[in-house]
């Protein structure tokens, strides 16, 4: 395929090559089938569930926690390093079942995390730099670089780690919806490598990206008190009695004492109520997205609405 090669020769693949195989790194049948995969882990009831009851067990027994004790001490907060230790501490979770601790008053640091920061922050300096400096510093071990390859031996090491725990587990029948384990379930072959490439490629995408988003999101509330108001007017509604007795009509068991925990399925069947959050968060990210940058190979000839002509082996960057 030459249009590949071509892509190969610009080095798009090889600015992201601590992903490997994974799904953002893949192309043509390998993506189409790696993203089949993805879906339908993603969006199987068992992980959707999974994923509802992690999210709100850790919103109860750490974030709030601790927002409350920083109230109490009247200290200033970073929005954002509380936003990133949240979202680590469910990323990693949901991916791999673990609770690493990141999320406390004592605000630890966590090598698995400075994998993912330093993996990040060298990728966009690839992309910032011409290509002969980034690589002239992958040779000399310097900078970004530098960071960047301590951080693929750790991230390496964590992985196998994780990944040997889960499959431990599974064979000792202990259940579990995590993405790696759903993964392993759903392709008995499947090797180490292509495990580590994707939960790799699942935690650098969704950590920084929705940690981004929500701090934004909080801001942006704050700055508009009315939008604030309509929320909390909508959450008082969604969550209200009325609404635990239509879903109680429509057969969903919500026991008083257990409120919503437990019942990550129910919990986002109420939620798909929340029209206004939703439009409030998705405006959130139109005026501030999170992704800064995306690149995209050209297979045939084409020309652009501003009359600029495309031919195969172009990188477009948007």
């Amino acid at each position: 395929m030459p249009q590949l090669r071509s892509l190969k020769f610009l080095g798009v693949f090889e600015k992201f090559d601590i992903l490997g195989d994974g799904l953002f790194n893949a192309d043509f049948d390998k993506w189409s089938t790696q993203r089949k995969m993805a879906h339908s882990s993603f969006r199987s009831a068992q992980f959707r569930t999974f994923l509802a009851d992690v999210t709100r067990k850790i919103v109860d027994d750490k974030l709030i926690p601790l927002l409350v004790d920083l109230a109490r001490k009247g200290c200033c907060l970073d929005l954002k390093d509380v936003m990133s230790r949240f979202t680590f501490e469910t990323t990693v979770a949901t991916v791999y079942g673990r609770d690493l601790g990141y999320l406390s008053p004592e605000f630890p640091t966590n090598e698995f995390l400075q994998v993912v920061e330093n993996a990040e922050e060298a990728m966009l300096y690839r992309f910032a730099l011409p290509t002969f400096v980034w690589k002239l510093m992958r040779w000399l071990k310097v900078g970004t670089e530098k960071k960047y390859s301590k951080a693929w031996a750790t991230g390496d090491a964590l992985s196998a780690e994780f990944i040997s725990q889960t499959r431990e587990e599974l064979l000792q029948g202990v259940e579990t919806n995590t993405t790696l384990a759903i993964y392993i379930k759903s392709q008995k072959d499947v090797s180490d490598k292509l495990l580590r490439d994707n939960m790799l490629t699942f935690n650098i995408a969704g950590q920084s990206t929705t940690a981004a988003s929500l701090s934004w999101f909080f801001w942006l509330v704050c700055k508009n008190p009315h939008v604030e108001a309509k929320i909390l007017e909508e959450l008082g509604f969604v969550f209200s009695e009325k609404m635990n007795k239509l879903l109680q009509v429509k057969g969903i068991l919500m026991r008083e004492n257990e409120g919503y925990g437990g019942h990550g399925w129910c919990l986002m069947k109420v939620m798909s109520g929340l029209v206004y959050l939703h439009a409030a968060f998705c405006e959130t990210l139109r005026l501030y997205p999170p992704v800064k940058f995306n690149t995209r190979g050209v297979l045939k000839e084409d020309v652009l609405p501003d009359g600029s002509v495309v031919r195969p082996g172009n990188l477009g960057c948007m």
